[in-house]
């Protein structure tokens, strides 16, 4: 799966395109959520040595949310559709978790969000 090409293509048919724009929109999501996070991390007040293990939550949470929204991201997407035209970029159906890309990208999904909120739970700890 490749989420750049995902994202990108919602707006752009070259593949190309498609992909440079696509990483740079999943990098402004990314702090985008890294900023929602603190928020959040800042209204539940808990101590700064908890701050990895919040990450954990907030990762798992933005995993499971973000795998369950697959179906409908699918349903919506410009590019999953049959006869497209020659170059544009065709995508399957994302399934839930984005199991139309593999059997294990669900488990990479989760994984990635995992991954995204201990870092962050590791930095705003460092940086507190």
């Amino acid at each position: 799966m490749n989420m750049g090409l995902i994202l990108g293509s919602m707006f752009k048919a070259d593949e190309a395109g498609a992909k440079r724009l696509g990483w740079a929109l999943h990098g402004l999501n990314g702090l985008v959520f890294g900023l929602a996070y603190g928020v959040v991390w800042w209204a539940l007040d808990p101590s700064i040595d908890s701050a990895w293990w919040i990450g954990l939550l907030f990762g798992l949470l933005h995993g499971g949310i973000a795998s369950a929204a697959m179906p409908m991201m699918s349903a919506m997407h410009p590019r999953v559709r049959p006869g497209a035209a020659a170059g544009e970029v065709v995508l399957p159906r994302f399934g839930f978790g984005g199991s139309g890309f593999g059997s294990m990208t669900p488990l990479g999904i989760l994984a990635g969000h995992l991954v995204f909120g201990l870092v962050w739970g590791v930095v705003f700890q460092a940086l507190a």
